[in-house]
């Protein structure tokens, strides 16, 4: 369905879009533009095709100029092209057209016949002279013609058999002429055969040459692609070219074993004080069983040793008092040291300090120096030293005392209490030692989280390394880095390869070669030109068999050239002896063929004017069985147009034949009722006729075809065009300059969509 029409330098509308509908009504008075948008629909919708099209068209160049355009807008399909004449008989229904005229020299219904039928023609005039033109009536001018051809021919013919056995008597000799182009003809196939040969040699050669280049080509194609696949390597290598990061890896791993060595040469040091730490524990365990027993011991040696120094102050009595000598002969030395210096030191304040000082020290030295001596007495001294000792022995056990006084005994008890409060002192000891031992054992421990830590860092860093270069060991670096050399090694080998396939191709760089290698190969994949060539030794006696090929064409070429130099001469002697009859001959010759063409073209006149004939009566008896085929349409259609149930009758599609009820029910001839009624008749008759064509997405164009018709025709004639619509489905435009009319086809068709275009006389654009 169209949705727009688009008009641009068209008459009065420079720029103008105008949208469409299933209905569309353009409604304005005249010099409004609605004949310029009928043109412009129908430029859209036709093509042109014939002179009649040309000439209509020509008109709208007169009309609207050539820089003009009219396009149209589509939701789907858009309505195939139709000629401007069928479009104009067929589907633009104008004013005009629905006028019901009878001239006198034919009827109505004729005039159909030749307008829709024959392109206007009338059918009997033309088959009467299509039977003048097939018949002999020398009246006629081509009959004429023929006939003086057909003499000129004969006398022709006369004097052409004549000129013939003239030559024929002439041309005695021409067999020996003959025997010579046949030899020249064997020659002539047998040069064919050596040409076939040789150049099927040459091809064989040239073929095995393109094997040899395209071998080549693929050779250099793949060091091209061998290039391309080295420089990706080299350039995905690229963390391999610096060798020196090797140092960073060895010092990541030095550290790592060094840092591992410390750290297991620490957890042995850690082991060994835990060991020893182990022995102290067990040490420190005997060490305080035995410090028990040593605080036993000295409990009991204080306790005996009490009651021995108890007993024997209450059994001693004091016997005089000793003096201690070592003492008094200090002091008496300090004396005498004083009573020099009070002699020898100048000054009365200084011999004073130096005689008291001196003095008080010897003093001192007299005091300290007296000790009272007393005696121990006891009748039973044994027996108290057996009590004593036994008192020992029952308390602390082990060996008994085999001293005999009390003094040994006391001795004997005070040394084992020395030595054990030594035991006694023993643990403290061994917790220091214990206590120095933990200390070391935890300062190893975090030692040693520290070297792990910073071991596995060093390991990270090597680990991160690795990964950063994409390898998994410092070896594979190094083979890495050796393919890498490698690689660009090989790559300097393939860019002199390269470099000299360039100057060889004539090319500037990798990817122009690159390019004409490809080139090159997809023509020979194109010609199917052999991947293999053959060995050099049978390319070379195939290239010795073209070379005798090619010189036994020339052997032969040469003996043709003079065997056609021999023909040739005598040929000419033969021709001088002819004179002009060979040209008369081939004069009249041609001569004879002209007229025999121009008169069998002029007999396929007379006879395509005879079955011209034939068929155009054909067409005549067609075109009326289609016309009455066409009447029961157009009754129908009437009736709907008239409305009030008038009944219509066409028994044959003929003016006679058409009877229509009148208003006051009485059968009437279709030229004795109303104007009115007549047109309804032409525009039903152009509905049906239009239906009968078929447009596929066509359109139904009405041009102001009711300006005859009063309302109640107008109503009928619509309700006709709604039933058409609904059957058919066409998108309908109207022109008409009647507000009224425009509102009635909107009413008519309100169930579908309808689209009202008013026009402005004054507006431009």
């Amino acid at each position: 369905m169209i949705r727009s029409l688009s008009l641009k330098n068209y008459g009065k509308f420079p720029d103008r879009r105008f949208e469409f509908d299933q209905i569309t009504v353009f409604c304005g008075p005249n010099e409004a533009g609605k004949t310029t948008i009928f043109d412009a629909l129908r430029q859209a919708l036709c093509s042109i095709d014939g002179r009649r099209d040309r000439k209509k068209s020509s008109m709208l160049h007169e009309r609207y100029g050539e820089d003009r355009s009219a396009e149209i807008e589509t939701d789907g399909e858009r309505p195939g092209l139709i000629s401007i004449d069928e479009f104009d008989g067929f589907f633009a229904i104008r004013g005009g057209d629905v006028r019901y005229d009878i001239s006198d020299d034919a009827g109505w219904m004729q005039k159909v016949k030749s307008r829709l039928f024959s392109g206007g023609i009338d059918h009997a005039r033309l088959i009467k002279i299509l039977n003048d033109l097939a018949g002999d009536n020398l009246t006629l001018r081509h009959n004429r013609e023929i006939k003086e051809l057909e003499e000129e021919l004969r006398v022709l013919t006369e004097r052409l058999n004549k000129d013939k056995n003239e030559r024929r008597d002439i041309l005695g000799r021409e067999q020996a002429l003959h025997d010579l182009k046949k030899e020249i003809d064997l020659r002539r196939e047998e040069l064919s055969k050596a040409q076939i040969k040789s150049e099927e040699l040459k091809m064989r050669c040239a073929a095995q040459d393109e094997a040899r280049q395209r071998r080549r080509l693929e050779e250099a194609s793949l060091l091209i692609a061998e290039a391309e696949k080295m420089e990706k390597e080299i350039e995905e290598s690229v963390d391999f070219a610096d060798e020196q990061s090797l140092v960073e890896f060895d010092c990541c791993k030095e550290d790592e074993d060094r840092l591992a060595g410390q750290v297991a040469r620490m957890e042995g040091q850690r082991e060994e004080l835990l060991e020893k730490a182990e022995k102290i524990d067990a040490e420190k365990r005997d060490a305080c069983r035995q410090a028990a027993e040593a605080r036993q011991v000295v409990g009991t040696a204080g306790r005996i040793l009490g009651d021995m120094a108890l007993f024997m102050e209450r059994s001693s009595r004091p016997e005089g008092i000793r003096r201690d000598m070592g003492l008094l002969i200090a002091g008496a030395t300090m004396i005498i040291l004083g009573a020099t210096l009070a002699v020898a030191l100048p000054g009365m304040m200084s011999k004073g300090v130096a005689a008291v000082a001196c003095a008080a020290l010897g003093v001192a030295c007299f005091v300290f120096s007296r000790k009272d001596k007393r005696t121990f007495r006891s009748n039973g001294e044994a027996d108290d030293v057996a009590r004593f000792r036994d008192d020992w022995i029952n308390s602390v056990p082990g060996a008994a005392p085999v001293v005999e006084t009390m003094g040994g005994l006391q001795e004997f008890i005070l040394g084992r209490k020395i030595e054990a409060q030594k035991a006694a002192g023993l643990p403290a000891a061994i917790e220091e030692r214990e206590r120095e031992d933990r200390a070391r054992i935890k300062d190893l421990e975090t030692e040693i989280r520290r070297a792990r830590e910073s071991c596995i860092k060093a390991k990270e860093k090597k680990e991160s390394w690795l990964v950063r270069h994409k390898v998994k060991s410092r070896d594979d670096f190094v083979r890495q880095a050796a393919v890498r050399r490698q690689l660009i090694e090989q790559r300097k080998s393939n860019a002199e390869k390269t470099g000299r396939l360039c100057v060889e191709m004539q090319v500037s760089g990798i990817r122009q070669l690159q390019f004409e290698v490809r080139r090159r190969l997809a023509d020979f994949d194109q010609r199917d030109v052999a991947r293999a060539p053959m060995p050099e030794p049978d390319v070379r006696k195939l290239r010795h068999d073209a070379g005798a090929a090619e010189d036994h064409v020339k052997t032969i070429q040469s003996a043709i050239n003079q065997l056609q130099l021999k023909h040739e001469g005598d040929r000419k002697l033969m021709i001088g002896s002819l004179g002009g009859i060979p040209g008369r001959i081939l004069d009249d010759e041609r001569r004879m063929a002209g007229i025999n063409r121009e008169l069998e073209r002029r007999r396929l006149d007379k006879r395509a004017a005879a079955l011209a004939a034939t068929l155009f009566g054909g067409v005549e008896e067609n075109a009326g069985k289609a016309l009455k085929d066409l009447g029961r349409t157009m009754a129908v259609e009437l009736e709907i147009a008239l409305g009030h149930g008038r009944k219509v009758e066409i028994g044959r599609l003929a003016e006679k034949d058409v009877r229509v009820e009148d208003a006051s029910g009485k059968e009437r001839k279709l030229d004795l009722l109303s104007g009115g009624t007549r047109d309804c008749f032409v525009l039903a008759a152009r509905i049906a006729l239009a239906k009968k064509a078929g447009w596929e997405n066509g359109v139904l164009v009405f041009d102001e075809p009711f300006h005859s018709l009063d309302d109640d025709r107008r109503r009928g004639v619509l309700t006709m065009l709604a039933r058409c619509r609904s059957e058919t489905h066409w998108q309908m435009v109207f022109f008409t300059k009647d507000q009224e009319l425009a509102g009635a086809i909107k009413a008519a068709f309100s169930g579908i969509g309808v689209k009202l275009n008013p026009l402005d006389p004054t507006a431009r654009g």
